[in-house]
């Protein structure tokens, strides 16, 4: 890379709340299929999906699934579980919320396991209202080896980088703080914190496609290239159009696979 190069990236693509461009939910194997043709290295599944929901897939469909991963020459970065931050708080919420995130941390195990993928569940808990869940899918993640990228920001003092709960970076979620989003993996980066980081962006209107909102694209990807972490970085496009005229998800997903993402080997 010559000296005026701007850095790229191993990327994965997020299927969490991925639409076509009929604003359809997009098809697991259709988002597989979409990734390999827009060079993406990897795929973050989504625990929320019907289709790739824990508790509906035995052992047996979990190898299906792999293999359909790893026919398209891709591999697991990890799975996306995202509740809403009141659930946390709400007694009769709980248990059905520590069920959830159990069952996706030994997910995240297993998809490792099957495409040699990484051992990382992503997801918002709440710091201190979600602190009892927090405490119970930590044991449960160290017990499996996996790493718990929480994405709320501000991060507490007594995370530590040898504990099995780290940080994930999503900048639409820091720039919701008022915060940014560079100084944020920066400061992740160098305490040794950061297991996740997503490419996402947010305007007043809502998520839009990075570099159409708050987000300073090139300290981001400075910020990015200067620091390591467990995976690729995730493209993210929940809450974005999925209208065909607008480029959709799918088209800035394949933009931002040419912009950002480290060519595929052949």
């Amino acid at each position: 890379m010559d000296a005026f190069a701007l850095p790229t990236f191993e990327l994965s693509l997020s299927s969490a709340g991925l639409r076509d461009a009929e604003g359809r939910i997009q098809d697991i194997r259709g988002t597989l299929e979409f990734a390999r043709s827009a060079q993406y290295h990897a795929i973050q599944l989504n625990a929320a999906d019907p289709l790739t929901r824990p508790r509906d897939l035995g052992r047996s469909a979990r190898r299906d699934l792999a293999a359909h991963i790893r026919r398209h020459e891709l591999r697991c970065s990890g799975i996306d579980l995202w509740i809403p931050k009141a659930h946390f708080s709400d007694e009769t919420r709980v248990d059905r919320v520590v069920g959830a995130l159990g069952d996706a941390v030994q997910f995240v195990a297993d998809l490792a396991e099957l495409t040699n993928g990484e051992r990382i569940l992503s997801c918002a808990i709440p710091w201190q209202s979600g602190g009892a869940v927090l405490a119970e899918v930590a044991a449960r993640a160290a017990a499996v080896d996996v790493v718990v990228a929480n994405h709320i920001y501000p991060w507490p003092e007594t995370v530590v980088p040898e504990g099995p709960v780290r940080v994930g970076v999503d900048p639409a979620e820091i720039i919701l703080a008022s915060a940014d989003p560079a100084q944020a993996v920066s400061e992740a980066t160098s305490s040794g914190l950061l297991a996740s980081a997503r490419l996402c962006d947010l305007a007043s209107s809502g998520r839009v496609a990075p570099g159409e909102g708050a987000l300073d694209l090139l300290s981001y990807r400075v910020a990015l290239s200067t620091g390591s972490r467990a995976g690729p970085l995730i493209v993210d496009v929940r809450g974005l159009s999925s209208n065909a005229g607008d480029a959709g998800q799918l088209g800035v997903a394949r933009l931002l696979a040419e912009e950002f993402g480290h060519p595929r080997s052949t």
